[in-house]
């Protein structure tokens, strides 16, 4: 049987200053709401909404009722990204839950249940400026005739490619925005990255998710966010391959000399991903550790050959010598998706320092 820990340790006090970093970009008549969909992006929703709920953190973001359930008890507005649905109609009429509408379809059901309810229900309306995914087309809203017991907190958009600031389809889908009749309507357009093209998109209420956590909303640029996590392991074993064998499933690393190896309690169904086999590293005292062999479901091998290695180090897999963006660009991917796949095998230590 194996031992060992994983530990990852979550920094609520840097979600905080996150969120505070953020809200400084802004006017003062801007309101700063949070997506904390997908547990928060992995890291702990209940932790991390009474972390914002200090903060003075009004609108929640989750992506269906499912989630909204999970925080229904606290004292904020909860906006569900998947709009509304029959089939949940007893949870929107027993919990404080607003549907964020995608489609004529939604609006003409939400207001059919708005009248079974006998009373005007609060509602944000999507519209698609260019990405394609969910929302009206603009050209519908404009045509369309609000239902009177609608009550619109917001008309809201998503931009498709705010990471990259010269990308030609913000500025397309900010005037598509523009074009919109919102009649007073509050709008919301920026989500993390989109806070860092200008205050051309901030309008009402802006959406922030990735840089909360500590990813870079400006890839372009040094990360202006502090760093949330830290993900650490034990070493279970201490092993020495000899020039010629192989290490981990396939054979696809062959020792080239005779190497040291340190094997860790972590794999892809810890969200380690696969991908990272052979071409990604870790630190132990802030030396470079390169990873040997496929990562496998619950073990990684790396290489400590040369160093003054023993079964009591920490292995510091993301900390101050590798963030999430340095760890998914090894990947192949994007911050979202390490923060998301964290485990459930992990040691979860939250603090607030």
């Amino acid at each position: 049987m194996m031992t060992g820990n994983v530990t990852l340790d979550i920094n609520l006090t840097a979600i905080a200053n996150n969120y505070n970093i953020i809200k400084s970009k802004l006017s003062d008549k801007v309101v700063c709401g949070a997506a904390v969909k997908a547990n928060a992006y992995g890291l702990g929703v209940h932790q991390v909404v009474k972390t914002l709920i200090k903060e003075n953190c009004k609108y929640f973001f989750v992506a269906n009722v499912k989630e909204a359930l999970e925080i229904s008890n606290y004292d904020i507005e909860i906006l569900v990204l998947s709009g509304f649905e029959e089939r949940f109609e007893d949870e929107f009429a027993l919990n404080k839950i607003i549907p964020v509408l995608n489609s004529l379809e939604q609006i003409k059901r939400y207001s059919e249940f708005a009248n079974k309810q006998g009373k005007k229900l609060p509602a944000m309306i999507h519209i698609d400026t260019g990405m394609n995914r969910l929302g009206l087309r603009v050209e519908e809203f404009n045509d369309l005739d609000m239902p009177d017991n609608i009550e619109v907190l917001s008309i809201i958009s998503h931009l498709a490619c705010a990471d990259d600031k010269n990308n030609i389809h913000n500025q397309r889908q900010l005037n598509n925005f523009n074009a919109i009749k919102s009649n007073n309507y509050k709008k919301s357009f920026a989500n993390s990255s989109g806070v860092f093209l200008g205050k051309d998109y901030h309008f009402d209420i802006i959406r922030p998710g990735i840089a909360l956590y500590g990813g870079n909303p400006t890839p372009y640029a040094d990360n202006p966010m502090q760093d949330v996590v830290k993900l650490t392991s034990d070493i279970i074993q201490i092993r020495q391959v000899k020039k010629g064998e192989i290490i981990g499933y396939g054979g696809s690393f062959m020792a080239e000399k005779d190497l040291d190896v340190a094997i860790l309690p972590i794999g892809y169904a810890d969200g380690f991903f696969r991908y990272l086999s052979n071409k990604s590293s870790v630190f132990i005292d802030n030396q470079k550790c390169r990873i040997l062999g496929r990562i496998s479901m619950d073990l990684t091998a790396i290489d400590i050959t040369d160093l003054d290695i023993s079964l009591q180090c920490k292995v510091e897999i993301l900390g101050e010598n590798q963030k999430i963006d340095d760890l998914a660009g090894d990947a192949g991917t994007i911050s979202y998706e390490i923060l998301t796949n964290f485990g459930t095998r992990f040691n979860r230590n939250y603090s607030d320092s």
